[in-house]
């Protein structure tokens, strides 16, 4: 019998000590799900999936926390990814969340500690590659007059034996499609005040897996070219364009893409350089937004 009671006795000790135990890693994990992540930037590895070209890829880049949900994502070449491409999303106690942006494409971010002092500089796999042209090349592959190439050197302060990269012939594609459709519906008027208070010469727009990550345009006003840097991820149109030169701080800008148009377009948009040289400004429109 008093072997019974010495068995029971250290039975009884031992399931209160692992008892004791439990407690206190309930308690220590229920602290540590309740820390949240503190506001301002983090480094984070933020995979991308593409359902439609399969494309799969995995970066080091920063990103933003915000009320322990990610608002933002940096992309290294000075773009970002933000609340107008995807809902705030709720980091878990692990540092990770996962969502899927408006162009649909996959995104799986894990927080790996404090801001990263280098990024990478993401190129989609399936990006096409820079290659460079003669402007007198780019002009005959989007046939464009001998007129239109002459006013294109003119009022860009450029020569047909300049070198350019596909990307600006791709620019200066629609530039003169939308010129084309502009010219066409203004023979018949009145749009002069129109265009001298805000015509824009041309969009330059960068994009990562079908994002927009940077965006600027040029417009001349009252004989004054402006680039303006925009934000969001909707293109602008070419057209005339309605904005304040002496604020220098975001604004809303109203687009409209020809005189007869009855849908307009506004976008948040800033100065951030003027010149009354074009061709200034326009190589540095190219260089800011290049990766």
């Amino acid at each position: 019998m008093k072997y019974i009671f010495y068995f029971l006795s250290i039975f009884l000790i031992g399931c209160s000590g692992r008892s004791g135990s439990t407690d206190d890693e309930t308690s220590s994990d229920e602290e540590s799900s309740s820390d949240a992540y503190s506001d301002g930037k983090h480094c984070a590895e933020v995979a991308y999936y593409n359902p439609t070209t399969g494309t799969r890829s995995t970066y080091t880049l920063n990103v933003e926390v915000e009320n322990n949900e990610l608002v933002t994502i940096y992309w290294g070449n000075g773009g970002w990814l933000d609340e107008s491409h995807f809902s705030p999303t709720e980091i878990d106690e692990d540092g990770s969340c996962s969502f899927t942006s408006d162009k649909g494409n996959q995104y799986e971010v894990t927080i790996t500690g404090e801001e990263c002092s280098g990024t990478d500089n993401p190129v989609a796999e399936d990006e096409k590659k820079d290659y460079t042209m003669l402007l007198g090349q780019c002009a005959s592959e989007i046939q464009m007059t001998e007129t239109e190439l002459a006013k294109y050197e003119k009022d860009f302060h450029v020569k047909r034996t300049d070198v350019i990269t596909n990307k600006m012939c791709e620019a200066i594609s629609d530039y003169m499609v939308n010129i084309r459709k502009l010219n066409s519906e203004w023979k018949d008027t009145e749009t002069d005040k129109e265009i001298e208070n805000g015509y824009i010469q041309g969009v330059y727009a960068m994009s990562l897996h079908d994002e927009i990550t940077c965006q600027q345009i040029i417009v001349k006003r009252k004989g004054i070219f402006y680039r303006l840097e925009v934000q969001g991820g909707t293109k602008s149109t070419t057209g005339t364009m309605q904005f304040d030169p002496n604020n220098s701080d975001w604004q809303n800008v109203i687009v409209k893409e020809s005189p007869k148009s009855t849908t307009l377009q506004v976008h948040n948009m800033r100065i951030i350089d003027q010149s009354r040289s074009l061709a200034s400004l326009k190589e540095k429109l190219e260089n800011y937004c290049s990766f």
